[in-house]
């Protein structure tokens, strides 16, 4: 019978990475896996623990780096899948949809054809001069004149909702002021709002025409005309609808243009309902 001397120890079977097969050692290590030697043996024990301590060490390295990569995985994941999801217009996103773009005041509301158009021009005598049809009107379109001479704005607003009613034409043109010192400006430029939101709600389009100028021999109080005549702008502007601006014109009277400056006005009117229609 075979016998094992006192001293001798076991043989640990060590695979290649370093690991004990046999023995109670069960940890990678820095060399061959070795068991803990006895306490005597200082030089092996220093060995051992330096070793130890070391693999202890590049172990929880290796468990962090583990996490963090566990960790960019699964966010990397949720984006790709938020991204298919989204491309496939799927997964119930809480993102809420954009509310709907309301069109723009500039737009034409309805489509207006080029040929063949219908406009109704409003407005007080510098308006109702331009004769009916209109002297802005051209082939393939025709501008109704619906001018009344002494007409103010606050009149046309009290019947502006029954005019709109009582007319097919899908663009609308005012020109008045004139006739509105006794109103303020801000009244004024209340009313032409109040004439804008009336036209949109017949889904029609609007096109404020400048007064003609005036000077210090007409009829009127130049100084409150000349601020309803920018407030026409300023509204326009702010109301986001077509403005006509108008060049000053040779005046007759110091209110009304003459022949060539009511000429000049349609010309000028003209060319921007053509912008609306290109």
């Amino acid at each position: 019978m075979k016998t094992t001397p006192e001293n001798e120890k076991p043989q640990q079977d060590v695979d290649s990475a370093g690991v004990s097969v046999g023995g109670r050692c069960r940890v990678r290590t820095c060399g061959p896996c070795r068991v803990k030697p006895r306490d005597s043996q200082n030089v092996a024990l220093a060995s051992y623990e330096a070793c130890a301590s070391d693999e202890s060490a590049r172990g929880q390295i290796g468990r962090k780096l583990h996490r963090d990569c566990t960790h960019l995985a699964r966010v990397l994941a949720a984006l790709l899948f938020s991204a298919f999801l989204t491309a496939c217009g799927g997964g119930g996103s809480s993102i809420p949809e954009p509310a709907p773009v309301a069109a723009s005041p500039t737009a034409p509301a309805p489509s207006v054809p080029i040929v063949g158009v219908h406009i109704v021009a409003f407005g007080d005598s510098t308006q109702a001069a331009q004769g009916n049809p209109h002297a802005a009107s051209r082939p393939g379109w025709t501008i109704e004149n619906k001018g009344i001479s002494g007409s103010s704005t606050a009149q046309w607003l009290a019947r502006w909702s029954n005019e709109l009613a009582a007319t097919s034409a899908p663009i609308v043109v005012y020109n008045g002021g004139l006739n509105d010192g006794g109103l303020t400006i801000e009244e004024y430029r209340h009313a032409l709002r109040e004439l804008v939101r009336i036209t949109r709600a017949y889904r029609k389009q609007i096109i404020l025409e400048q007064p003609n100028n005036a000077d210090a021999t007409g009829d009127i109080v130049l100084a409150t005309f000349i601020e309803r005549r920018a407030a026409v702008g300023f509204v326009a502007s702010s109301e986001g609808v077509y403005y006509c601006a108008q060049p000053d014109v040779p005046l007759r009277d110091g209110i009304h243009p003459t022949d060539v400056g009511y000429a000049t006005k349609a010309v000028r009117l003209a060319a921007c309902i053509e912008g609306i229609l290109k």
